[in-house]
């Protein structure tokens, strides 16, 4: 158990700049080791990273979700699988801030550190049972899952009343009620540790389940304990955007790894500009340009549209379908910005940039 002192969410971002000038010394440490080991996730929890939102009854500082891509956009300058790990686990403090309040002492009581992994796809459809639900399946790609205490996952809830005859919804279990299926060996974000987990006929009490719609209804029953519209936010409307700060932050990485490595590499071979600096060729200041342009573009994105859900939610107005459509296209046209930026640099990162152990890569 960490303890960890949280003041406000301006130590926490300058924390986290610290700690993200680390984890490019570390990076290549947390790939080959295919999780974020614990001594790496020590220094991003002692920042207060996972406290922004989480309630504050429970030790948290229960701020604004737009302070989060911030803080993961500075994190995955330096790692973006540890920066994935801790888009995906720090917003479960505000997910778990919407459910009924019995399920938040249930975590939080004994430790208000719990780290909590999670995947959202139902995977399974559970059985009803005396005072919950019964469940038994496969959960895939559940980043941090090694480091985790709780898994936050989705399933599907039979309801004879609804036309398709279940709903989807989210329930909390312990770690200690799940087997985990070490598989991940994959080409990008090999540090994230995001393997299967495997539920056997577990018991999950009614008070640790809620469902999709309520989790975006506008009314949570968190909402309602801590006396904050912040957990009214619909819920689509808040994660995306903090895994959208990872791409582009692994993006500015990337680009700074580059303008690094291409200010000081020259040329060999050739003819013509044989000895050069390669950063001083047009084409490749070109490539720097559209890359930040990139970057900056897609990071605006993401402040405008979060600052604007705020404040919708803050005033009572809500959101309406129309918000959360738009909601949806920007966090899209924002992770293809992340990608054109890597593009841009990658045409000129030469064959170097085919090995491991190379930051743009990464």
């Amino acid at each position: 158990m960490v303890s960890i002192a949280v003041t406000d969410p301006a130590a926490v971002l300058s924390a986290v700049h610290d700690v993200s000038l680390k984890l490019k010394d570390t990076a290549l440490h947390v790939e080959k080791a295919r999780r974020v080991p614990e001594d790496v996730m020590t220094q991003v929890k002692s920042t207060g990273l996972f406290k922004l939102v989480q309630p504050r009854q429970f030790g948290g500082l229960q701020a604004s979700p737009t302070i989060m891509i911030e803080v993961l956009y500075q994190l995955a300058t330096g790692c973006a699988s540890t920066a994935w790990v801790s888009a995906v686990c720090g917003l479960h403090p505000w997910m778990i801030g919407t459910f009924p309040i019995e399920a938040q002492h249930d975590l939080w009581d004994d430790d208000p550190d719990t780290f909590v992994t999670g995947t959202y796809a139902p995977s399974a459809v559970a059985k009803r049972a005396e005072g919950g639900i019964r469940v038994s399946g496969v959960w895939q790609f559940a980043s941090g899952c090694q480091n985790a205490d709780w898994a936050l996952l989705g399933v599907w809830i039979p309801d004879d009343a609804t036309p398709a005859g279940q709903y989807p919804a989210f329930m909390l279990v312990p770690m200690s009620n799940i087997e985990i299926e070490d598989m991940w060996h994959a080409v990008g974000l090999t540090g994230s540790g995001s393997n299967n987990l495997h539920l056997d006929n577990v018991f999950v009490p009614n008070h640790r389940v809620m469902s999709f719609a309520d989790m975006s209804s506008g009314s949570s029953p968190g909402a309602e304990a801590h006396d904050d519209f912040v957990y009214n936010i619909p819920f689509l409307s808040v994660v995306p955007y903090s895994i959208a700060s990872v791409a582009l932050g692994a993006a500015k990485g990337a680009l700074d790894a580059f303008v690094d490595i291409t200010s000081e590499r020259e040329t060999r071979g050739g003819t013509v500009d044989g000895g050069n600096k390669v950063g001083g060729f047009p084409i490749v200041q070109s490539r720097i340009a559209e890359a930040a342009a990139s970057i900056e573009t897609g990071l605006g994105v993401l402040r405008h549209d979060l600052a604007a859900n705020y404040t919708a939610t803050q005033s009572g107005e809500g959101l309406t379908v129309t918000r959360r459509i738009e909601n949806r296209r920007n966090q899209a046209m924002a992770m293809r910005l992340a990608v054109e930026a890597v593009n841009a640099l990658f045409s000129c990162v030469g064959g170097a940039g085919l090995l491991l152990d190379h930051p743009v890569q990464r």
